[in-house]
C-alpha cells in the first residue's frame, strides 16, 4: 500500500519500547513515515530504526508507579495519566495542522492515543508488550461507574475518574469516560507467543500476537566467552528494580570458582564497583546485548520481565525467575505453569538456592525440549512482518477516515 504517517505513542519504559523497534523498522522500509513519542535513552536506536522522535519529559523516571500504590491504587493511576498529558501535548503541539493517517499507542499511553485519535478522527491500534487480561476492559468500566464493585472507591482514584473525564472535556471528546476507558480497538497487537497468553481463546480476532520482535538491539556492546569450553549463566534483574547489589552479591557467591562463567548486567543504577570483588569467573557490565550471551548461555537468571523472559526463550533457554514486584509475579507463575523454568521468591533467596536452580534447569531435558517448542513458536510468529500486516490492513479497512496524502521517501 502506499505510504501513510504513522504515529507512535509510547511512555518511557524500556520494556514497553524495546518491542516496538523492529516493527518501526519494518514499517519504515515498506515506505510509511513514523513518528514516535517517547522519553529516555532510546530515541537514539529509534531515529537510526527510521522514526521522528519527539521527546517529552517523563513523569515517572526511574521508578515503576505499581510500586508505589500503598493503601491506594489510584496512585499509579493518576501517575500514567500525567504521563499522558505530557505525551499529549508534546505530540498536539507538533502535528494539530498534519495530523497522522494511524495512532498506535501503548496500552499504558491509552488516554493521550485514544484522544488523539477521535480528536483527529483517526484508527487506533493498541500495543500491549505484556499480558493483556480478557475483563480488564471491563474493570475499567466498573472502575468509573461502580468502583466499591471493585474496593477501588480510594480518594486516589475518586481523583483519577474525576481528572480523566475533565481531560476529556478539554480535547471536545464526547464519550464519557466509562466508555472511553473500556473500548476495545480493532486491531490489538500482542508482542508475545500465543501459548504465554494465559487466556489467549477469549479475546478473539481482534488480537493479534505478533511474539516478542527482538531484532539485532547492536545499539549494546556485544559480549565473547573468555573460556569457550565453559557452560554460561546469564544473571539480570533487567532496567528497573536493578539497585540491587545484594543479590548479584550473592549470585557471584552461588558459582564462585565453580564450573559455570557467569555474566551479570546490572544497568546504569548499579555501580560494579559497589559489588566488591569478583570471583574470576563472575563478569559484571552495566549493559550488555543479551543476545550475544545467550547465544553461549545454558540458563538465565532474570526478576521475570516480559522482555527478558521471552528472548531468554526465543534463544532456546531455560528461566530461574526471581520477580521483584508485584508486575513480575504473574510472568513468573506462567513461566512455571508452562515448565520453561521455575521460580525463587525473594524471601527464598540464597547461593545454595540459585545454584541448585540453575544446575537442576541445565540438566531437565524435559524442561529443555518444552522450551524448545516455544523458541519455534516464537520463530513462526510472524514478528514485525506480521505487526507490519495487520497494521496496512488495518488502514485499508478503515481508508475512509484517512485524508491525507499517501508519504513518498
Amino acid at each position: 500500500m502506499a505510504g501513510r504517517h504513522l504515529l507512535v505513542l509510547n511512555v518511557h519504559a524500556y520494556g514497553h519500547v524495546l518491542p516496538t523497534l523492529v516493527m518501526v523498522e519494518e514499517l519504515v522500509r515498506r515506505g510509511h513515515r513514523v513518528t514516535y513519542v517517547t522519553s529516555g535513552q532510546l530515541a537514539g536506536p529509534l531515529e537510526r530504526a527510521g522514526a521522528t522522535v519527539l521527546r517529552y519529559e517523563s513523569r515517572i523516571p526511574k521508578i515503576d508507579p505499581f510500586e508505589e500504590v500503598g493503601d491506594d491504587v489510584g496512585r499509579p493511576l493518576n501517575l500514567f495519566l500525567e504521563e499522558n498529558k505530557a505525551i499529549l501535548d508534546v505530540a498536539e503541539s507538533a502535528l494539530a495542522n498534519v495530523p497522522a493517517d494511524l495512532v498506535l499507542y501503548d496500552f499504558a499511553a491509552l488516554h493521550s492515543g485514544r484522544i488523539l485519535a477521535e480528536k483527529w478522527s483517526r484508527p487506533a491500534v493498541q500495543l500491549h508488550p505484556v499480558f493483556v487480561h480478557a475483563d480488564q476492559f471491563a474493570q475499567y468500566r466498573c472502575m468509573f461507574e461502580d468502583p466499591e464493585r471493585t474496593g477501588d472507591e480510594t480518594a486516589g482514584v475518586l481523583e483519577y475518574r474525576d481528572s480523566v473525564q475533565k481531560l476529556l472535556a478539554e480535547h471536545g471528546v464526547a464519550r464519557q469516560a466509562p466508555e472511553f476507558m473500556s473500548a476495545v480497538e480493532d486491531l490489538n497487537l500482542v508482542f508475545l507467543p500465543e501459548s504465554f497468553q494465559p487466556d489467549a481463546a477469549e479475546l478473539g480476532d481482534r488480537f493479534v500476537f505478533v511474539g516478542p520482535c527482538l531484532g539485532a538491539r547492536d545499539f549494546l556492546p556485544d559480549w565473547r566467552p573468555p573460556e569457550p569450553e565453559r557452560p554460561v549463566v546469564l544473571i539480570s534483574l533487567g532496567t528497573v528494580f536493578n539497585e540491587n547489589p545484594e543479590f548479584f552479591r550473592t549470585c557471584a557467591q552461588a558459582f564462585a570458582d565453580g564450573d559455570w562463567h557467569v555474566v551479570m548486567t546490572l544497568g546504569d543504577r548499579l555501580d560494579p564497583a559497589r559489588l566488591g570483588t569478583l570471583p574470576g569467573n563472575v563478569e559484571a557490565f552495566p549493559w550488555v546485548r543479551h543476545a550475544s550471551v545467550l547465544e553461549h548461555a545454558a540458563v538465565s537468571v532474570g526478576q521475570a520481565g516480559m522482555g527478558s523472559t521471552l528472548e531468554s526463550l526465543a534463544h532456546g533457554r531455560p528461566v530461574v525467575a526471581v520477580p521483584q514486584s508485584g508486575t513480575q509475579e504473574p510472568i513468573a507463575e506462567r513461566l512455571f505453569d508452562l515448565g520453561l523454568g521455575t521460580v525463587i521468591r525473594p524471601a527464598e533467596l540464597s547461593a545454595e538456592r540459585i545454584r541448585a536452580a540453575v544446575d537442576e534447569l541445565a540438566a531437565d531435558r524435559e524442561c529443555l525440549l518444552r522450551v524448545r517448542r516455544t523458541r519455534r513458536e516464537i520463530e513462526d510468529a510472524g514478528g514485525a512482518a506480521l505487526a507490519a500486516d495487520a497494521i496496512e490492513a488495518h488502514l485499508e479497512r478503515a481508508g475512509r477516515a484517512v485524508a491525507s496524502e499517501p508519504f513518498t521517501n
